[in-house]
């Protein structure tokens, strides 16, 4: 486990392609978390004024290297060789702040595009100028979920692209742009000269916003990092702990892990996952376990049995949970 050499956004951006795996949870953040972020800039910009050195410490960056199997949207675009000279990681921590920076920057250059202002100073910054197999250009910032994907390429390219507005990732992207377009437009009304503002702007986020980095060159590093730093930002679900586990403990079959997981609980759906793990941790141990001692459970479980042994016991189970929760089953045992 090594430091990544970097203090601020502008040593990386450049350089990095992030990823985030498929079993990180989607974008997340709400309203409160993007203001709270968006008002530490605002009081920075306002401390620091126009020569000001102050800097905001932002939490940590943990990383690992690139794994093609856990990252599918991604792993086509990352083999270009235009790409060669990217470093190219998963990001384990950290990328609710990524992303939302990321958004801030999308903003702040669309409105100086509507005031007729360069914008190609900053697009590096987001953008990496190269244009995978299908031509079509990559972000230095790269979504699990395709749909979140496309919702994001969407608004950094200012172009159609087919997704669907209402699901979570990319709900909460939305939600976080508009936020991020009227905290934009504030800092723009309170001068005449908007460039130079927004240029301060973007200093701020670029040089004084600083940071941990951390890079793990194994993964159980990655996973000990990210459990131990999950209570800082918004918690897991006891489901999400429990998908990262096995797919921590799947040993490079993450891509058949994840397909087995995702059949799972689209079997017995996602608002009964919990319950469903619950019950499946009663009937191996034979007592009761809450909802919140679920993911302790599994790491106890895990310890005893493998991965696939596991995820095997749990497919099979949700076959007959599915059709148990389903109203028809239960009509029809009222009927006998």
């Amino acid at each position: 486990m090594n430091h990544i050499n970097f203090d601020c956004l502008d040593d990386i951006t450049h350089s990095t392609l992030f990823a985030i795996p498929d079993y990180q949870r989607d974008y997340s953040w709400g309203t409160a978390e993007v203001e709270t972020l968006l008002d530490d800039i605002r009081e920075l910009l306002y401390i620091n004024g126009i020569d000001g050195s102050q800097k905001h410490f932002c939490g940590s960056i943990v990383v690992i290297k690139f794994d093609s199997s856990v990252s599918k949207n991604t792993q086509d675009a990352f083999k270009t060789l235009k790409l060669k000279n990217f470093e190219k990681v998963n990001v384990i921590d950290g990328q609710q702040r990524l992303s939302t920076l990321s958004i801030l920057l999308i903003a702040i250059k669309k409105r100086l595009k509507q005031s007729g202002y360069a914008v190609s100073k900053y697009d590096d910054m987001i953008d990496t100028g190269m244009k995978d197999e299908n031509g079509e250009f990559v972000p230095v910032l790269n979504f699990a979920d395709l749909n979140t994907q496309n919702c994001y390429r969407s608004i950094l390219y200012d172009k159609e692209i087919n997704y669907f507005p209402n699901r979570s990732g990319a709900k909460n992207m939305l939600n976080a742009l508009a936020l991020c377009e009227k905290f934009v437009e504030s800092i723009c009304s309170s001068t005449t000269d908007v460039e130079s503002a927004l240029d301060r702007l973007i200093e701020q986020v670029r040089y004084h916003l600083t940071f941990v980095g951390i890079y793990c060159e194994e993964e159980a590093d990655a996973y000990q990092i990210f459990e131990s730093l999950n209570a800082t930002g918004l918690s897991l679900t006891p489901a999400e702990q429990v998908k990262n586990l096995v797919l921590m403990k799947s040993k490079g079959n993450n891509a058949h892990t994840l397909s087995q997981w995702e059949s799972i609980v689209n079997t017995v759906t996602e608002s009964k996952i919990v319950a469903f793990l619950s019950h499946y941790l009663f009937y191996k141990n034979s007592k009761r376990v809450l909802k919140k001692d679920v993911y302790e459970g599994f790491k106890n479980l895990l310890k005893r049995e493998s991965v696939t042994t596991i995820l095997n016991e749990l497919s099979a189970c949700a076959s007959i949970y599915g059709e148990l929760r389903k109203p028809s089953a239960t009509n029809q045992a009222s009927a006998i």
